[in-house]
């Protein structure tokens, strides 16, 4: 287990390196806990299900992505600076799916009914097939297997490592590595015929991910408890205890599910962490109360950590990063301020708004950290990251 800096700075020093391949080249790219939950809205180990619903920021999805009319990146204006894209799926895509704001995708599987017809100069990568999808202004889509089904008339670029059929293609330039048929070719399109570029796809490794979260979630329930919370009637207290730190509670998963009206008290140097001692239960945010005196933005320094938790269902605003990566998480009713991290996700009438975390999970810096693998410099490199994480696989041996 790893220790703090003090009572009052949690020193949960992870870090990791996601390796990953853009065309014929390796890269790879160290980043830290703080990053993932800065930068990423939702990071989600299995399968998501928009429903109707939406995520303000990016997603990470590692099984599969459904959706009936749902969005991901729809206040992605607002999202914390990134060269990460704005979703990532290592599965397949089913549904009428909607990636806003210009917001590119990676898909590492299929994708079906995706709806790119209002994402204007945004980009998609498949690694599978690509079928019933219609796109807005100057998309480029990059599809390793065979489309069909695909309309894209305005202005941008298609290649298709397969076959293209029903489709619809102009006023854009196409690749197509086999054969075209029962499709329109009109306006100023034109297809050539023959290989097509280097794959595009780097989606970030999902047992490295997983293996982050599931470290994360243990090293913070092993933080010293240093605050209490107070309730007065129907209203539960969580107040810094640390002065420009981080103060740490502990409390069951019954003292949750009791849970009214929250607020939290705390400067904007603080942070809090609230360890939910969960083991195996079923945990639900009710209907009744609310987030008493306390603005949406304090999210970006309160983490939930429910140790153990199955499942969460939030049927009322909760403010704060989820961090439950053995859980199914559902979002019943109103919004959740700040980032999820869940085994699985599901929106019924719940929403996702980006708080970027500005909590202060603090990180160990090695005195000669070894020299990382050169790659573009958009991508998220943290110097001395892989120090971090060889000396967490020693602390790991020596446990």
């Amino acid at each position: 287990m790893l220790s703090t800096r003090s009572q009052s700075a949690a020193g949960v020093a992870l870090a990791l390196a996601v390796a990953f391949a853009s065309g014929q080249e390796a890269r790879a790219a160290v980043w830290d806990v703080n990053a993932l939950l800065n930068e990423f809205n939702a990071v989600v180990l299995e399968d998501v299900d928009l429903g109707n619903q939406h995520v303000d920021g990016r997603v990470y999805v590692g099984r599969n992505l459904t959706g009936g009319n749902g969005s991901v990146y729809l206040n992605g204006g607002g999202a914390p600076a990134s060269s990460f894209a704005a979703l990532y799926v290592v599965g397949d895509v089913t549904g009428s799916v909607k990636v806003e704001q210009g917001g590119a995708a990676q898909v590492g599987g299929n994708v079906s009914g995706m709806n790119y017809q209002n994402a204007n100069n945004a980009s998609l990568a498949v690694g599978g097939t690509l079928s019933n999808v219609r796109f807005g202004n100057n998309n480029t889509a990059w599809v390793g297997g065979s489309a069909s089904g695909v309309n894209m008339e305005a202005g941008s670029r298609l290649e298709v490592g397969g076959n293209l059929t029903n489709s619809t293609i102009a006023n854009t330039a196409a690749t197509v590595a086999g054969t075209v048929s029962n499709s329109t070719i009109r306006n100023t399109a034109s297809v050539s015929y023959g290989a097509i570029s280097a794959s595009p796809l780097s989606i970030p490794d999902l047992g490295e991910i997983s293996d982050l979260m599931h470290q994360t979630a243990e090293d913070l329930a092993g933080l010293a408890q240093t605050s209490t919370m107070t309730t007065d009637g129907s209203t539960t207290t969580f107040a810094s205890s640390a002065s420009g730190g981080t103060s740490v509670f502990s409390i069951s998963g019954a003292d949750f599910n009791a849970l009214q009206n929250i607020k939290f008290v705390l400067q904007p140097d603080e942070t809090l962490i609230i360890n939910v001692q969960a083991d195996g239960m079923a945990l639900t945010r009710g209907q009744s109360g609310n987030m008493t005196g306390t603005s949406a933005s304090t999210a970006s320094q309160v983490l939930w950590n429910f140790i153990g938790a199955s499942s969460l269902y939030t049927a009322n605003a909760l403010f704060g990063t989820i961090f439950a990566p053995d859980a199914h998480v559902t979002a019943g009713a109103g919004s959740n301020e700040g980032t999820v991290v869940a085994r699985r996700l599901t929106l019924t009438n719940g929403e996702i708004h980006q708080q970027g975390w500005k909590g202060g999970l603090a990180f160990d810096t090695p005195s000669a950290p070894p020299t990382p693998t050169p790659i573009p410099a958009a991508l998220p490199m943290l110097a001395g990251g892989l120090g971090a994480l060889a000396a967490l696989a020693r602390r790991r041996r020596a446990a």
